[in-house]
């Protein structure tokens, strides 16, 4: 409703897929696939005045996959499987990144962090996927996956709040800024200048930054956050008729039973991939038997989630190493159980 609005930019895009599909003798399928991604650029949250860093670029994807879809052992065994290879270009990134300091910031700024979304090229994701489901019999199932994914960053340099005290880096040189210290002697001069530094050492007034920053991390080539390099989960099914005891030809309905293990690896929480802040690989247990009335009008089902109390931790976040205080994220479950009475009328 504003007509004094002025967009920042127009961002628009055609996404496209190329799939080849061969399918043999028996039914099975290959097939390979290029596709492409995207996402438009968007106002750089407020950040900042010169053109440089007004607004965010778009981010393109090109992502190549190969993969079977078929059934084996007499059709016993239904498996389906994927690689794939993902290409960014211009990857969108937020976080506190360091301008260079002929940039024109603010008056108040004292040193040339601060937070904004960057664009980097060179990050690519890759991996593959094995999902499968394997009828032993007609009573016992096993089905399952495995997934694997890794990731590359591209050439970059952020913030990364876990880094250990011994790994920072502090600049050699200065940030020139204007004093807006209202307790200082030199409020309203430009201070951090090396003629002021000769003249006067750091800026020391207690609580006041130094002239000095704290340099970004360079994170070129990690992997990317919350990311595990290994997913699985394995699941044992059993069924069977029930009968009655004085009379075969009167069903009781039939009876499931069911067991899933499930994994998930090691990951890190951040860009700065610390080992001392990985966060733990987790597995859980989880049991069901129902029973389903013979004209499926009753189901009764217990279950037992987490049958060991596994407790895994999904996800933290370093708000301050030196202080030693975190945000800790989400916990899996703790083991629970309990039953659940379903009537379809």
């Amino acid at each position: 409703d504003n007509p004094a609005f002025v967009p920042v930019g127009t961002w628009d895009a055609w996404i496209w897929n190329i799939s080849v599909e061969y399918t043999t003798l028996g039914a099975d399928l290959l097939y390979g696939r290029i596709s492409t991604g995207y996402r438009p650029g968007a106002p750089n949250q407020g950040c900042c005045s010169p053109e440089l860093l007004k607004t965010v670029n778009e981010e393109t994807l090109v992502n190549y996959e190969l993969g079977f879809k078929g059934l084996l052992l007499n059709d016993r065994l239904q498996l389906t499987t994927a690689a794939f290879y993902q290409d960014f270009d211009a990857y969108q990134i937020t976080g506190v990144q360091e301008l260079p300091l002929d940039f024109s910031f603010s008056p108040g700024a004292t040193s040339p962090l601060t937070e904004f979304t960057a664009n980097v090229d060179g990050t690519s994701i890759w991996g593959g996927e094995v999902n499968f489901d394997w009828y032993l019999g007609e009573r016992w199932r096993i089905s399952g996956y495995y997934a694997y994914t890794d990731s590359e960053l591209g050439s970059h340099r952020m913030i990364i709040s876990s880094t250990p005290v011994s790994a920072r880096t502090i600049s050699t040189v200065p940030f020139p800024r204007i004093d807006m210290n209202e307790t200082s002697p030199w409020q309203g001069q430009q201070v951090c200048t090396p003629e002021w530094i000769a003249a006067n050492g750091d800026y020391n007034i207690e609580g006041a930054p130094s002239c000095y920053w704290t340099r970004p991390n360079d994170v070129t080539g990690n992997q990317l956050p919350q990311q595990p390099n290994h997913k699985a989960a394995l699941t044992l099914a059993y069924r069977m008729d029930l009968e009655s005891v004085f009379s075969a030809s009167a069903p009781l309905g039939r009876a499931q039973l069911l067991g899933t293990y499930s994994y998930t690896g090691k990951r890190y929480p951040d860009l700065g991939n610390w080992p001392d802040y990985e966060i733990p690989s987790y597995a859980r247990l989880d049991l069901r038997a129902s029973w389903i009335s013979p004209k499926e009008t009753y189901r009764v089902t217990f279950y037992v989630q987490n049958v060991f109390d596994e407790i895994g931790l999904t996800e933290f976040v370093v708000n301050s190493v030196i202080s030693g205080t975190f945000a800790t994220g989400t916990l899996t479950e703790p083991r629970r159980f309990g039953m659940i009475v379903q009537v379809d009328f």
